[in-house]
Parts: C-alpha cells; sequence; structure tokens
C-alpha cells in the first residue's frame, strides 16, 4: 500500500514476480505436483478464463 499526502490511497494487488515463481515452485516441488491454472494462460487466455468462472 502507498501512502500519499492527499486522500488517495494506491494498494497494489498484483503479485510480485518472485511471487508467481514462489507459487510455481511450491506446486512443482509438492509431493502430488500441481500448477495453478494462471501459469496456463496468456493474457488473453486468462480474460477469458475469468470471464468463464466468475
Amino acid at each position: 500500500m502507498i501512502n500519499t499526502k492527499s486522500k488517495l490511497r494506491i494498494i497494489d494487488q498484483l503479485p510480485r514476480e518472485s511471487d508467481r515463481f514462489e507459487e510455481a515452485i511450491e506446486g512443482l516441488t509438492a509431493r502430488q505436483k500441481f500448477l495453478q491454472p494462471k501459469f496456463l494462460y496468456d493474457q488473453k487466455g486468462s480474460e477469458l478464463f475469468e470471464e468463464i468462472t466468475s
């Protein structure tokens, strides 16, 4: 979260690059391997996935 002098507050909800890397490593090193669907799609595919599953 970034606080500014005005009443504007900015919250970055996108994971950092390293967070995504850690998520992928977590799934690939688990006893039962997995990858979250967000790693399988490009931007357009991600948008379609969100539209379909929301």
